[in-house]
């Protein structure tokens, strides 16, 4: 049975609610509320446009390029950035016994922005604007992708892949989830910002979604969470993966300056749409970018999307169990990868490049872990590595869910917190799904 949800009031008049499980008619004490709005005092902010009027336009830009490259000052200070000793990781706690004056009662000495200073939600830096540009992108390309899903996917494509009308209108939901996102960032134009204030917003809104991440994975047969820690990446992977959906912008778009690696291709990609996905053939995805899609349109004998068989159906679900893995440590692993000089991004307006030499490792990032395997070049522009076997702890897959893979001309050693000081070595970009 459905809670029930009291809303207490000094003086509520009895609102009468008819259950959907019972007849009785049931007194809730409430009183009649709306938000503010408009110029009313402590109104919210106007959300940015979150409908559609009609399928908007997808597909490559055929246009001449707005600008060329990736926004850039006149000068700069070193062509990669060296890893030095942190000279503040001095303080050390040896048994939780408080070593300064407390601050105010019931609160420890320390912290960032503890010391009584207004918050000031806006950037404060080149970095902070264009991270945070960077995250306006995202967001809206978030955006039209659940209204263009819901406009050329009808209520029978849906019920035909084992989802319902209700699925539908959790994607809708999600879009709002993006408008209010969008609205965030955009009103204020990671863990490096310099405004701390900005970044606890955007993880904020990060946290959302990791978890639309979760509820496609569950729409797709997959079981929803299998990784103990979620990566993060640096912003030039972020817009490397992003930029080569995103056909065009307006005119006055920011311009960014992160870098456009160029892709790196898993020739044998698992296709979690077959019973058993080790059967993949070669390029059994929909496109030619790094992170397309699996192509779903299988023999009906090999899709497991109507499969009944526990162990082996992959419709939706809260959670399955697969007998068979997506992939699994030891598998061969065939890449190929692109050439830089290629015009992606908006209006083509930004190039892929790279400042790396000869690859000759495979890094993967998955969970806390960056882990190196040897890459085997085969030819011009491709070769093969193996899954790694590592773990993060005993019985955790370091290599689990959507993992990152880059091939680097070094194996040097980073942590989560500083993997964008691997970006002057890395060669190409790309996805991997394991699990």
């Amino acid at each position: 049975m459905k809670s029930l949800i009291w809303i207490l009031a000094g003086s509520a008049a009895a609102v009468p609610l008819v259950s959907n499980s019972e007849t009785k008619v049931i007194n809730i004490p409430a009183i009649e509320t709306q938000p503010p709005r408009g110029n009313e005092p402590g109104a919210a902010p106007p959300l940015v446009n979150s409908a559609t009027t009609g399928v908007t336009t997808h597909g490559a830009y055929s246009g001449t390029p707005t600008t060329t490259g990736a926004e850039q000052y006149p000068s700069t200070l070193a062509a990669t950035i060296p890893i030095q000793p942190n000279p503040t990781a001095t303080y050390y706690n040896p048994n939780g016994k408080l070593t300064e004056p407390m601050p105010m009662p019931y609160m420890p000495a320390g912290g960032v922005g503890t010391n009584g200073t207004v918050p000031v939600y806006m950037v404060q830096s080149d970095f902070d604007y264009q991270s945070v540009a960077l995250g306006v992108h995202q967001e809206y390309i978030e955006l039209d992708l659940f209204h263009y899903g819901l406009e050329v996917f009808s209520e029978q494509d849906f019920l035909d892949a084992g989802l319902t009308v209700e699925d539908r209108r959790l994607i809708e939901y999600m879009a709002t989830q993006e408008a209010g996102h969008a609205t965030l960032l955009s009103n204020m134009l990671g863990d490096h910002l310099d405004s701390k204030e900005v970044a606890t917003l955007v993880v904020e809104a990060e946290a959302i979604e990791a978890r639309q991440q979760s509820i496609f994975r569950q729409l797709l047969g997959l079981q929803p969470m299998p990784i103990w820690f979620a990566a993060g990446i640096p912003q030039s992977w972020h817009w490397t993966l992003l930029a080569q959906y995103i056909s065009s912008c307006p005119a006055n778009n920011t311009r960014l300056v992160w870098q456009n690696f160029p892709n790196l291709h898993v020739v044998n990609q698992a296709n979690p749409n077959r019973i058993n996905a080790n059967a993949t053939a070669a390029w059994e995805v929909v496109g030619n970018r790094t992170s397309d899609p699996s192509n779903s349109t299988i023999p009906a004998g090999q899709s497991c999307v109507h499969n009944n068989v526990t162990g082996y159906n992959c419709g939706p679900a809260i959670s399955r169990d697969k007998y068979d893995p997506l992939t699994f440590p030891g598998r061969k692993v065939e890449l190929t990868w692109d050439e830089p000089g290629r015009a992606v991004g908006p209006n083509n307006s930004y190039v892929t490049s790279t400042t790396a030499g000869k690859p000759s490792f495979v890094a993967w990032l998955s969970q806390l872990n960056l882990i190196y395997t040897e890459l085997k070049v085969t030819g011009q522009n491709k070769g093969y590595t193996y899954q790694p076997a590592s773990e993060v702890f005993e019985t955790d897959p370091a290599l689990n869910g959507t993992a990152f893979i880059a091939l680097t001309d070094t194996d040097m050693f980073v942590t989560p917190y500083n993997l964008t000081i691997l970006n002057p070595h890395i060669r190409a970009l790309g996805l991997y799904q394991a699990g």
